[in-house]
């Protein structure tokens, strides 16, 4: 598979999950939010708002300009690590 058509796919697939969770916001955040955010927003805004805000937007950005996706194999595994630290705190 193509890898915009991937990345279209999985971009979908995590809008749908947020949707099905009720954390899809339909308003968008004030633009204080974006400003010292933190890694992955967390000064700013939940973990769902920056997947929604800043990844997802990101990531449909790139595949519009059919752009570059980043080579982040040690901010991936960072990242790993965040989602399953908020995933195991919040399911407490």
């Amino acid at each position: 598979m193509e890898i915009y058509s991937l990345a279209v796919e999985k971009a979908n697939e995590l809008e749908k999950e947020l949707k099905r969770l009720g954390r899809w916001m339909n308003k968008p955040l004030p633009d204080e939010s974006f400003i010292d955010m933190g890694a992955f927003g967390s000064r700013t805004m939940t973990f769902e708002q920056w997947i929604q805000f800043v990844l997802l937007e990101r990531i449909r950005q790139i595949i519009t300009e059919k752009g570059k996706f980043p080579e982040a194999i040690g901010e991936n595994f960072v990242m790993k690590l965040y989602v399953f630290e908020y995933i195991r705190v919040w399911e407490k």
